[in-house]
């Protein structure tokens, strides 16, 4: 019984320290009163200490990168060339707050929410995990957490919510005619929509999955990558991938070492960027036609790899017409950002004197 007093008393220390950290932090303004006000909708101690948390870093990294200014007892205090970080701290949150209150009028304006504030955020929350609970009754699939908290939630519901917005302006403000997608698209075909070319090659793969565990033959992956560097080394005096196989199907077994010639173009680029990527890295790295790769160990695939390009098709862009859907994309993602920032340029933002400066973010 005592001990269960101590762990309660322990406890209720925390939670009191937890509360004078804030209200220290604060600078006692109560939580719901407003600091601010963005055209009409209020900022909160709350909202702002809560966006402030997640600028800190940001802004201990900037002191630290732009004047080796490192995190100590008076970090937030201290001026360096005359910058201050608690002062810093204080503009790039309430920069961030003012871009998203403008945004979540955009929402309200088009019909997509009820209201800007913290509880209008927090009954969408509500209603939201209420649906995942809902639907985990029906045997229905949930992604994601079965119950969002309000942190996780507010970066999923304003994403989603952005992506209904953009698809609603297309039809109006983010119309965009031939012309302008042919010059967006002129505009961001160089990276994004270079075409991958073709390389065809030969590739020998060897798993090390289970190795020494219960196979039979005690082989560890040392030792199978000893395997493999005796058959990068016949490869490279001349003898050809398949034949390499059959030496090493003498070492491990044809059940785990394989041949194949392969193909890396459009269709098939994605799948390798995705599952293998040291292999897609090595094809389109500069590794010459004939050469025989180092051996690469494909950690998510469990194996050792080796290659020889084969044949090479330069690439070039995909057109207008191939692409069009991914230029659309592009467009209405510039354009809707683009439209946002001319809003919160022109966004009224008043502070109200005596919270602001007793808000302290210490």
């Amino acid at each position: 019984m005592k001990l269960v007093q101590l762990a309660i008393a322990a406890l209720a220390g925390m939670v009191i320290a937890a509360i004078s950290i804030w209200s220290s932090r604060a600078g006692a303004v109560p939580e719901e009163e407003p600091v601010a006000v963005v055209n009409d909708s209020p900022v909160t101690a709350v909202e702002f200490m809560r966006e402030a948390e997640r600028q800190r870093a940001s802004v201990i990294d900037y002191f630290y990168r732009t004047y080796g200014a490192k995190m100590g007892h008076h970090f937030w205090e201290s001026a360096f060339n005359g910058e201050n970080p608690e002062t810093a701290l204080k503009e790039r949150t309430l920069k961030e707050i003012v871009r998203t209150k403008v945004e979540l009028e955009l929402f309200q304006e088009h019909g997509l929410i009820h209201g800007t504030s913290d509880a209008d955020l927090i009954r969408e929350l509500e209603k939201e995990n209420e649906r995942r609970r809902a639907a985990i009754r029906a045997n229905q699939p949930v992604y994601g957490p079965v119950h969002l908290d309000e942190a996780a939630f507010r970066d999923i519901f304003i994403s989603k919510t952005r992506g209904e917005l953009k698809e609603k302006l297309s039809r109006n403000e983010l119309v965009a005619n031939d012309d302008t997608l042919m010059r967006h698209y002129e505009a961001i075909k160089d990276p994004m929509l270079i075409s991958e070319g073709t390389v065809r090659f030969d590739k020998l793969t060897v798993s090390y999955k289970d190795t020494g565990s219960g196979d039979g033959d005690g082989r560890s992956k040392d030792r199978v990558r000893a395997e493999m560097a005796d058959a990068k080394r016949l490869a490279d005096q001349g003898m050809e991938l398949a034949e390499a196989a059959k030496e090493l199907w003498v070492g491990v077994g044809a059940s785990v070492a394989g041949y194949t010639e392969e193909e890396l173009n459009n269709r098939t680029a994605g799948a390798y960027y995705k599952f293998q990527p040291a292999l897609y890295a090595l094809l389109t790295g500069g590794l010459p036609d004939g050469r025989v790769s180092p051996v690469i160990d494909e950690a998510a695939q469990g194996s050792y790899v080796l290659v020889r390009i084969t044949d090479r098709e330069a690439g070039g862009y995909r057109s207008f017409e191939e692409s069009r859907s991914q230029v659309e994309s592009s467009y209405r993602d510039t354009a809707y950002s683009a439209y946002l920032n001319r809003l919160v340029e022109a966004a009224r933002v008043d502070l109200h004197p005596q919270a602001w400066k007793a808000l302290r973010l210490l």
